[in-house]
This record gives structure tokens, C-alpha cells and sequence, in this order.
């Protein structure tokens, strides 16, 4: 995770886990400079506007998993330029996988977009089932610095 406690880079991440239950859910981290992030809310409530969206083919979906949940001031930490937090989201419950393949996964919050991560799908006796999970081959961005860099509004 990047270190920018005074929020002054805007930045989304996400990384994929299997947890204890055998499901498989994403972890991320964000920082929203108000500045720059172009949302129109602040604190707390930038969760709720977090989108997950998936691929695969020419099928996609777009959820916000957030969006009717009860958030509290302290589920992010805010300073006078923005706010910072970190979110957990259940792929098997937020998603409805239409047939085994990639699915290329994202987040995505204002103007900010995550680095996608694969989710390879297959399906066993007529049911969805998470088979495994891979990562993206390694991108190369030069000069540019990391993924999560390219996405942010940091000048360069």
C-alpha cells in the first residue's frame, strides 16, 4: 500500500484473496484528494460510490456493493484534503458468473480505476464455482513508475 497520509495522491487498488471459507474476495485500498477525485461527496460516503465491475467475452457487470450499506464516520480516515480506507468485497456474492473463462475485475471510484485482476472460472456440475485465480501477466510501464501511479493524479 502506498504511503500518503496527507491524501495527496488519489489512488485505488485492489488484490484478490481465497479466504478461510473457500470464497474468494478482494481487498483494496483507496485515497480520494478532494481536489482532484471528481466525486461530489466527502468522508465516509466516498465508499458507497467504490464501483466493482467485471468482464469476460462481451458480457460485463457493474455493481456497487456499498451502496445501501450503513457507513460510519470512522470507516475511513479523513484530513482536509481528502480521505483514505481500505474495503473487502465478496466475489461469489457480488457476482453472478455467466459461464467459465476470465473475468477481468476492476474497481473503480470517481475518476480513479484500479489495475485489473483475472478470476479464471469454471463450472462443475451445473454450478458457478470460483476455480481458481490468476494474475494479470506483469505490466511494464517504463519510466511511468507503478499501475497504481499511472491511474492517479500524481504529476510526473
Amino acid at each position: 500500500m502506498i504511503n500518503n497520509i496527507n491524501n495527496e495522491i488519489s489512488f485505488i487498488e485492489i488484490k484478490l484473496l481465497t479466504t478461510e471459507e473457500n470464497t474468494f474476495k478482494i481487498t483494496g485500498h483507496f485515497s480520494v484528494n478532494y481536489h482532484s477525485d471528481g466525486l461530489a461527496v466527502r468522508g465516509a460516503e466516498v465508499l458507497k460510490h467504490i464501483i466493482l465491475v467485471a468482464t469476460r467475452a462481451h458480457n460485463y457487470q457493474a455493481v456497487q456493493p456499498f451502496k445501501d450499506i450503513v457507513v460510519f464516520p470512522d470507516d475511513v480516515k479523513e484530513t482536509p484534503n481528502g480521505c483514505s480506507g481500505s474495503f473487502n468485497i465478496n466475489l461469489i456474492k457480488e457476482l453472478s458468473y455467466t459461464g467459465a473463462g476470465d473475468y477481468d475485475i476492476r474497481c473503480s471510484l470517481g475518476n480513479l480505476v484500479s489495475v485489473a485482476v483475472l478470476a479464471n472460472v469454471a463450472m462443475n456440475d451445473n454450478k458457478r464455482k470460483v476455480k481458481q485465480l490468476k494474475l494479470p501477466e506483469p505490466m511494464v510501464f517504463g519510466n511511468y513508475g507503478s499501475a497504481v501511479d499511472i491511474w492517479s493524479d500524481s504529476p510526473d
